[in-house]
């Protein structure tokens, strides 16, 4: 009896040890960092021409006083200047900037059209577009349900 209760203890605590390890993030694969370059520069991009008045097709900027969302409906990234390896044509959903003391929080949640990745997340947080070179910035991704932890060191 006490050999079994210790047992199902052990059972229970490999069962929780493993389900915590298994949802840490991983390194980002090849298709999640191409997929959050694509984003990123619709993002980059549609804003800019946003900014300017030049709304593409398809894209369209919300502000209040403590956010900025840009919202994308099947963005055509070709008519955007967006390039990829993997074959995306268009992009849907919504990237908001707030500001913080520190710099600024970003999140994505976006549907990707044409490539491998189809649902996409990704948050920054006390990003500051003015920090030195050196900095580490961390992005968390999600890339159809799977989670990867990618920092701007990966690009050296």
């Amino acid at each position: 009896m006490i050999l079994n209760k210790r047992l199902s203890i052990c059972i229970l605590l490999f069962t929780l040890l493993a389900a915590g390890v298994f949802a840490q993030y991983q390194p980002i694969d090849d298709e999640a960092a191409n997929a959050f370059s694509v984003s990123m520069q619709a993002y980059l991009y549609g804003t800019m021409m946003c900014a300017f008045g030049q709304n593409p097709p398809g894209a369209e900027l919300e502000q209040t006083d403590s956010e900025v969302s840009i919202i994308f409906d099947e963005l055509n990234l070709a008519a955007l200047g967006v390039e990829d390896e993997d074959g995306y044509t268009a992009i849907s959903g919504k990237v908001t900037t707030s500001e913080t003391d520190g710099g600024s929080n970003m999140t994505a949640d976006l549907t990707l059209s044409g490539g491998p990745i189809k649902s996409l997340r990704w948050s920054v947080e006390n990003y500051d577009m003015t920090s030195e070179a050196g900095d580490e910035v961390e992005f968390i991704i999600v890339a159809d349900g799977k989670r990867f932890r990618m920092s701007t060191g990966d690009f050296e």
